[in-house]
């Protein structure tokens, strides 16, 4: 595959990821890129994102106090904190998550801040209307 290509690819599927392309639509142009719908499956998967295989930081690191649950007062709003363990006076950071919601990578943005030496809150701004989604993970079949 050449770099134009990869571009292409990478290009059309943030058109389907972030603008809402129709998935049928998305595979038969995948598939004209690629070659085949076996070798456009295996060019998704090399350019797809992973959140959560991109942690930097452990959730259960030590020098860490972190946790999820009610950030706003009686406001209903939920979130996740992360602040260094033991600290004292520190600064507060505020972390917002993209559109999808707060998720594994926020979380760790929080904790990589919290590692630094602040406060941080991360708000899940969809808890008001239900929270942010479950990630789907994929079967094996």
């Amino acid at each position: 595959m050449t770099p134009d290509q990869r571009r292409q690819a990478i290009d059309l599927y943030d058109r389907f990821t972030h603008d809402g392309m129709d998935r049928r639509v998305f595979m038969q142009q995948m598939t004209l890129l690629a070659g085949s719908a076996a070798a456009a499956t295996a060019l998704i998967a090399s350019i797809s994102a992973s959140p959560a295989a991109a942690a930097i930081t452990d959730p259960a690191d030590a020098r860490l106090v972190t946790g999820r649950g009610p950030v706003g007062g009686d406001s209903g709003l939920k979130g996740y904190v992360a602040a260094p363990k033991n600290a004292k006076k520190v600064g507060a950071v505020m972390v917002i998550h993209e559109n999808r919601g707060l998720n594994a990578h926020t979380e760790d943005v929080a904790r990589r801040l919290a590692l630094a030496g602040f406060f941080v809150i991360a708000p899940d701004m969809l808890s008001l209307v239900g929270g942010t989604p479950p990630t789907r993970t994929r079967r094996a079949r």
